[in-house]
């Protein structure tokens, strides 16, 4: 089995044992995804991104239970934080086969601290893709050994839509930021800048390469790869996701003006005719 960062493993082993106390024989399986499984995990910065896998299907009561596993989680220690669905196996296998046939469908699932009951957003080609290829069993069958689709036909597609749905109308509001600069508290502005910066570059490296990257190595990627008038941004960005190093900018305004340059510079070369390498 692969092996976890000290405070993954912590993390992970205290999530099973109280799974096995409050929900004894209920769980037959823990997947990991995410930076974890692409070899990209940064301390207090990353999630534990995981598809738990149920010998049954669960009830609203046993969501009680798992927020309350969770919450008790979050007391031990509030880094990692965890993110991610409750499936049965076959559950799972159908939504894999047939994604949009269950889109309406409703899942268990811990995102941003709390439990929901809903639509699942995160069942896309990007975690199909690292689940067939990377994917790590915490418990239970090896995920890469599991007949999963990889929908490795639907990434380059699904990447262009959401670059030009969620990121174009996010960075459309760097504009409206620009004349309340002096107002906006630094460590937003730079949540935004490794946000956005690692996040276009992951989704510029999937559409050139057919592949998923990690937020931190797609930095290295765009320092290799793009014109070095961008490197400083790139650098700041990835000094930022590592949490060392002063900033390479004079400013916050230049920081975001630079940004938001940087964002149609990657929609331009990212949202036209991008070549297949399987073609």
């Amino acid at each position: 089995m692969k092996e976890f960062p000290e405070e993954v493993k912590e993390s992970i082993d205290s999530y099973l044992s109280l799974l096995e106390e409050y929900l004894p024989n209920t769980v037959s399986g823990l997947w990991i995804h995410g930076s974890i499984a692409l070899d990209a995990y940064v301390k207090d910065s990353s999630d534990i991104d995981f598809i738990t896998i149920t010998s049954r299907e669960l009830t609203m009561e046993d969501s009680n239970v798992l927020a309350s596993i969770h919450q008790e989680l979050q007391s031990q220690k509030n880094k990692p934080e965890w993110d991610g669905v409750y499936i049965t196996l076959d559950e799972l296998k159908n939504v894999n086969e047939n994604v949009d046939a269950y889109t309406c469908k409703s899942y268990l699932f811990f995102n941003d601290g709390e439990m929901h009951h809903d639509s699942y957003f995160n069942f896309n080609p990007i975690t199909w893709f690292t689940l067939a290829h990377k994917g790590i069993a915490g418990i239970g069958p090896d995920p890469r050994q599991v007949e999963l689709d990889d929908h490795s036909d639907q990434l380059v597609d699904y990447v262009q839509k959401n670059m030009n749905s969620y990121w174009k109308n996010r960075v459309e509001h760097y504009k409206e930021m620009l004349p309340h600069i002096q107002n906006i508290p630094t460590e937003k502005i730079e949540t935004e800048i490794e946000w956005t910066v690692l996040g276009l570059l992951r989704q510029y490296y999937t559409i050139k390469e057919e592949n998923i990257i990690s937020k931190l190595h797609s930095g290295y990627y765009g320092l290799k790869h793009l014109p070095v008038k961008w490197h400083p941004l790139i650098q700041e960005s990835i000094n930022i996701r590592s949490n060392h190093g002063q900033s390479l900018f004079p400013s916050d305004e230049e920081r975001v003006e630079t940004l938001y340059r940087f964002a149609q510079f990657i929609f331009t070369e990212s949202l036209t005719d991008a070549p297949s390498k399987s073609t």
